[in-house]
């Protein structure tokens, strides 16, 4: 999963370019970019189209590697269902046989978990479905997660940390999804 740890990491850079460059604040001759003297004001514009113009160029390549990772991360999702595996993840009990296990479905339209899903703590005794409804962005970052209808379990502890097992998955990022995807994750304590 190499390939979706650079991906984040160009997907920071990126961002990281575009906050620098609306918010830094740059000084030229000891006055600011917007020197309201004319001759100034105008080294000032020269200065910034050309900056502007370089930033747009990395932008550009930073965006083609950002493609071609996805592209890559792609064909590995693609493969791994042509092979049979899915996106349910289990996890075993840790120290008591009377903890159940957990199982995740996750249902998103085109979107793939980045590893595993993010498993819940399993409560002693606990059995039953949990439905969360998440809301992403198009990185893939989980911004609000909640109850579903088709939940089972009303244990408060173990809704909370479903929620929070939610939010903390990472979801795969695509340039061509909406500003805001929304699907849900099914917890299954059995």
């Amino acid at each position: 999963m190499e390939n979706s740890k650079g991906l984040k990491l160009v997907v920071l850079l990126v961002a990281m370019l575009a906050i620098w460059n609306t918010y830094r604040i740059e000084t030229v001759n000891g006055g600011s970019i917007l020197d309201f003297q004319s001759d100034s004001l105008e080294i000032a514009e020269d200065d910034v189209l050309g900056r502007i113009a370089i930033l747009e160029e990395t932008v550009a390549e930073l965006q083609s590697t950002v493609m071609s990772q996805q592209s890559k991360i792609d064909r590995l999702s693609s493969s791994r269902s042509s092979t049979g595996k899915s996106t349910t993840s289990t996890r075993p009990t840790r120290t008591s046989a009377s903890k159940p296990k957990v199982e995740a479905k996750v249902r998103v339209e085109n979107r793939y978990v980045q590893n595993k899903p993010t498993l819940p703590e399993a409560k002693a005794g606990c059995t039953g479905v949990v439905v969360i409804e998440v809301k992403m962005n198009q990185l893939g970052m989980v911004g609000s997660a909640s109850v579903a209808s088709g939940t089972t379990i009303t244990d408060e502890d173990v809704l909370y940390s479903c929620k929070e097992a939610a939010l903390k998955t990472d979801f795969a990022f695509n340039p061509e999804a909406p500003q805001t995807s929304v699907g849900t994750i099914t917890y299954t304590f059995n």
